[in-house]
């Protein structure tokens, strides 16, 4: 099942981090594993707008890319067949586009933060909240062999047009030039 606009939930600190698969969002889960005293999965509905919402954003061919090993290397190749992978591309949460996630966020919350997706996105966003979660961030996910190394940009450019728009649109916190 699907989870839009899904966040893992500070109600102390009234912060919480937009759930998008592939974009440290399993890292970010883990919080709720290991701090679930503080932080809960929930959903937007449940929060209230005077929340800060951080949304991590990926660029969609890193994303892409990334998806594509993880089903490698965890379930060998299932793409075997053009209709399974344009079934995959239209059902499944990795391959779906960010905005989807975003849903209706950005109608009800105000105070939005973007960061874009690195491999330091979680430890600079603990540091930036002072989150103090250092201890939980030791724990990587996905990091297997790059099977697929490049991508054909014109797909990546149609499919994921919403999401190109987005990350051009908006000023990351962790964009140099952003830092003035």
């Amino acid at each position: 099942m699907i989870l839009f606009e899904s966040l893992i939930f500070n109600k102390d600190l009234n912060i919480g981090l937009l759930q998008i698969p592939k974009n440290a969002s399993t890292s970010a889960r883990i919080l709720k594993d290991y701090k679930g005293e503080s932080w809960k999965q929930t959903s937007a509905a449940e929060v209230d707008s005077s929340a800060k919402i951080v949304i991590v954003l990926r660029d969609p061919e890193s994303r892409f890319k990334s998806a594509i090993n993880m089903y490698f290397a965890t379930q060998g190749n299932l793409f075997t067949m053009p209709t399974v992978f344009n079934n995959y591309l239209e059902t499944d949460q990795h391959f779906l586009p960010q905005t989807k996630f975003i849903g209706t966020i950005l109608d009800k919350f105000s105070d939005i933060d973007y960061w874009q997706y690195n491999h330091s996105v979680l430890e600079d966003i603990n540091d930036h909240y002072k989150l103090d979660i250092t201890e939980i961030l030791k724990a990587r996910c996905n990091t297997s062999e790059k099977i697929v190394t490049s991508i054909n940009k014109t797909f990546i450019k149609k499919h994921y047009a919403d999401d190109i728009a987005i990350m051009n649109s908006v000023k990351f916190l962790n964009n140099e030039k952003n830092k003035k």
